[in-house]
């Protein structure tokens, strides 16, 4: 089996390599999956990764959540103590270029409350059958995923992100919905 580097570098350049017909396509599918959830109809808060090369576009489903009168988080890293501070967003106006050029909430915002998020889309390179995850290598969801263990934990990916197994370490914390554009796993 690869390294978790060699799974993660490989991973990002199939992701980079896409067409922008084929990220629009599969985005659009992984979207309308996730809308069709019942946790995702019933969620009042949902904390949103913002989409970072070639990420799944999930930028539609914040309009949607806006729309619906969900709470609307994202995460800011915090690259000295590997944490992410999540704030409300109440439009696209309250992102700013952060780290690693990743769109962050202002540093101005404050700090949400993290009972008010009940849905979490989480970002990886690698998923796995049983909701393994394999991420950036920095740990930050890790981490941050800890902190909100009533929340449900939904990770939208391309198709060819998932695999039959991955390495897990006792930190690594599993996904319970995996999302691509041909399958929807519920786990929990």
């Amino acid at each position: 089996m690869p390294s978790k580097t060699e799974l993660r570098q490989d991973i990002i350049q199939k992701r980079l390599a896409l067409s922008p017909a084929e990220h629009q396509f599969g985005s659009a599918a992984i979207c309308c999956r996730i809308r069709q959830l019942t946790i995702w109809q019933q969620a009042q808060g949902v904390l949103f990764f913002l989409p970072f090369r070639q990420e799944v576009a999930i930028e539609e489903l914040m309009e949607q959540a806006w729309h619906e009168s969900k709470r609307v988080y994202a995460p800011r890293c915090l690259p000295q103590s590997l944490e992410l501070r999540i704030s409300q967003l109440q439009s696209w106006d309250q992102l700013e270029s952060g780290t690693w050029g990743i769109r962050e909430p202002l540093l101005t915002l404050p700090e949400a409350k993290l009972t008010e998020i009940d849905l979490v889309l989480v970002p990886g390179a690698v998923f796995d059958v049983q909701g393994g995850r394999l991420g950036y290598g920095a740990g930050y969801y890790d981490r941050f995923l800890r902190q909100v263990p009533g929340a449900v934990k939904l990770a939208p990916h391309f198709s060819w992100q998932l695999t039959e197994r991955l390495p897990q370490e006792e930190h690594d914390i599993p996904m319970d919905i995996l999302v691509n554009e041909n399958v929807t796993i519920i786990l929990k």
